[in-house]
């Protein structure tokens, strides 16, 4: 998994091999024991105030030659040098790896940067960070996280990139420091939301992390349908799902990932393909984005949008980063503090 990953921390490693050992103190035993049989090595990480965090561990030469003896890989590259990262490398391939660590639990298989590449025929250089595929194994998400502030030109490449994906359905756009950027790559991707064939998502990271694990597979969306009343699934219609609300079918769909697919399907909803249809839609979104959404859309008056809280989910509590997030909205519209119409 390290040869794999490059670089993993304190709390990653206890995470994906010892998550039954509560006692982190055993974690650095078997950590001290490779490390001083000359197979791992490793790196403070120092916080702005001069403090210790943790340590970052990297494999050594002597563990590829031992993976390769055992026949776990074939090849491998000798020069240690390439095996160490440092300063914005090393913190971007940490908060990637903590995808991995964060989803593993939840059924998600991840693929690395390179396997991703090969998998797929990408270009060696794209900016892709890998893929997961979801725990019922039915989507691919291809996996862009910005650590921290993207250049203007790192940006338009990589929408570019994104314009041109043609072979994963879906990509999630990650921003860890979405205060600095979020309004920037929102405006570019509405601007080339109808040059995109893939589905693309944008959306901070602990939010995007929150909402995998939440709405991760079919059955978990239907979930979330069910509370507005009994759900079908559709083999023909312009939404995969129709549900029973006051009496009347409606289709319903999910806009909390924020997907550009989704807007691209409501707007080809016309008013006639309404009339001939028949079906209303309910999209279920964050509450902050129901009045803009509204607003964007006041000519599709057979078009729902309802806010959804995902707070006091008692199974997975909300932390302070998706909070803070939660009072702002993703369209520039505040959130209503006095509750929501749904919680899931």
């Amino acid at each position: 998994m390290l040869y794999k990953f490059r670089a993993l921390n304190v709390p990653q490693i206890h995470e994906l091999f010892f998550r039954e050992n509560e006692r982190r103190n055993y974690v650095y035993k078997r950590l001290y024991v490779l490390k001083h049989s000359g197979f791992l090595e490793d790196k403070a990480i120092v916080k702005e105030d001069g403090r210790k965090s943790s340590s970052v561990y990297f494999i050594k030469i002597k563990a590829l030659e031992a993976l390769k003896e055992y026949g776990i890989i074939d090849e491998y590259n000798r020069n240690q040098e390439r095996l160490r990262l440092e300063g914005r490398r090393m913190a971007q391939v940490l908060l990637v790896n903590d995808i991995l660590v964060q989803l593993t639990p939840f059924g998600y298989q991840m693929k690395d940067s390179r396997e991703t590449k090969a998998t797929f025929a990408l270009d060696r250089n794209s900016h892709i960070n890998g893929c997961l595929i979801t725990p019922d194994g039915k989507k691919t998400i291809a996996i862009y996280a910005i650590e921290q502030y993207a250049t203007e030109k790192m940006m338009n490449s990589l929408i570019t990139e994104v314009k041109k994906m043609l072979q994963i359905d879906h990509v999630l756009i990650m921003l860890n420091k979405p205060d600095e950027q979020y309004e920037d790559f929102e405006r570019i991707i509405r601007k080339e939301m109808h040059h995109f064939r893939s589905n693309v998502m944008l959306l901070p990271f602990q939010t995007g992390m929150y909402l995998l694990k939440k709405l991760g597979t079919e059955k978990s969306q239907e979930k979330m349908f069910e509370k507005i009343g009994p759900v079908r699934f559709n083999q023909k219609g312009v939404f995969p799902y129709t549900v029973l609300h006051n009496g009347e079918p409606k289709y319903i769909v999910e806009y909390a990932m924020t997907g550009t697919g989704v807007l691209r399907k409501l707007k080809r909803y016309s008013p006639a393909d309404y009339r001939q249809d028949g079906k209303k839609v309910i999209v279920l979104t964050w509450e902050g984005m129901v009045d803009a959404l509204a607003q964007e859309f006041e000519h599709f008056e057979y078009v729902e949008f309802v806010g959804v809280n995902f707070d006091q989910v008692p199974d997975l509590p909300l932390d302070n980063t998706l909070k803070g997030f939660l009072k702002t909205s993703l369209i520039k519209s505040n959130l209503s503090e006095e509750g929501s119409k749904l919680y899931i």
